[in-house]
């Protein structure tokens, strides 16, 4: 897993960021969001990608207005990155014990969170 989260800040730095906020990954040769192409409309993980690349250039201002939850993903993988390569390394794990419901509340309350934010977006047209 620690190896799944350096992959994924690896392809972060290789998505060239969209300048409209969304959108970064088709860089990589994949098609445009779905629910922008027929809704017109961002869906609640559109950002992403591009908060994820300007993370890992520093440019926190552009992430937050990419998709802030997105941001937050990428803040949280660091620490949890370092705690699982140190678990891998080590063969314990240290400071948390990993568990399904510690693993469900965190991963509902990333899921609420990017509902609120694309409601709010949608609230605001953005």
């Amino acid at each position: 897993m620690a190896v799944g989260i350096l992959g994924l800040f690896a392809v972060a730095r290789i998505i060239v960021p969209a300048a409209k906020g969304y959108g970064s990954h088709q860089s990589l040769g994949l098609p445009p969001c779905t629910s922008v192409a027929l809704l017109g409309m961002r869906c609640p993980t559109c950002g992403m990608s591009t908060a994820w690349a300007n993370f890992v250039r520093g440019r926190w201002a552009m992430a937050v207005r990419a998709n802030v939850t997105g941001l937050a993903l990428a803040i949280g993988a660091v620490p949890v990155g370092i705690w699982l390569m140190l678990a891998a390394v080590e063969g314990r794990w240290r400071w948390v014990h990993p568990s399904p419901t510690l693993g469900l509340i965190v991963s509902l309350g990333f899921v609420a969170a990017a509902l609120i934010e694309w409601l709010i977006r949608l609230g605001l047209g953005t």
